[in-house]
């Protein structure tokens, strides 16, 4: 009951349909959280976790990186995804398409 009383609540807040769509729509797009709670003026990004739910899905550890990932991570970058909307495709952390992405371009640079 806990968990339904609070989707209920953050919908409210942060305007219902129409909010979820619009925050959804600038999560995938890539805003920061920090930007997400200012646009939404929500002091804990506790709403944005629960109404968006692949955030919260949990990173399962199943190995390490491989080439082929590297290299999907690279072509769905190149065709606009954002971050979290590659980590939700590939079931992978953020942190780690971060780190590649860093990686990769710092190897460009060098």
């Amino acid at each position: 009951m806990t968990g339904q009383w609070l989707v209920r609540y953050c919908l409210e807040r942060i305007g219902g349909e129409e909010g979820l769509k619009r925050l959804k729509s600038l999560y995938e797009s890539g805003m920061p959280i920090k930007d997400l709670m200012r646009e939404f003026n929500l002091s804990s990004p506790q709403c944005i976790y629960v109404l968006i739910k692949e955030r919260r899905r949990r990173y399962k550890g199943k190995g390490k990186i491989t080439p082929e990932i590297v290299e999907k991570i690279m072509e769905l970058r190149r065709a606009g995804y954002s971050i979290p909307a590659i980590a939700g495709e590939l079931g992978i952390s953020i942190g780690s398409v971060h780190r590649v992405l860093k990686m990769r371009s710092e190897e460009g640079s060098a």
